[in-house]
């Protein structure tokens, strides 16, 4: 059986041991804290940067679908012009 020295001897060493692992484990939560809220933050950042190009896509939309109108409108009158002239024999 061990003595009472023996065993307090054990007991500093298994304290020792266990705060290294608690230092370890609390220095690699706060280093993990930080990644995240770093990453909150890009996220964040992209969040906003997707919707700014969303309302950009769909100004770019807007305005390619009323070119389209005026186009096929274009078209059209071009259509009905060439509908009334005289039709050319070779």
């Amino acid at each position: 059986m061990a003595t009472q020295e023996e065993r307090i001897t054990a007991v500093e060493k298994f304290t020792q041991v266990a705060a290294a692992h608690i230092q370890e484990t609390e220095e690699n939560t706060t280093i993990l804290l930080g990644v995240i809220r770093s990453q909150g933050h890009d996220i964040r950042d992209m969040r906003n940067d997707l919707s700014s190009i969303h309302e950009t896509l769909n100004e770019h939309t807007e305005l390619l679908q009323l070119q389209t109108s005026l186009l096929n409108d274009a078209l059209a009158t071009l259509q009905d012009i060439l509908d009334r002239l005289p039709k050319r024999s070779n």
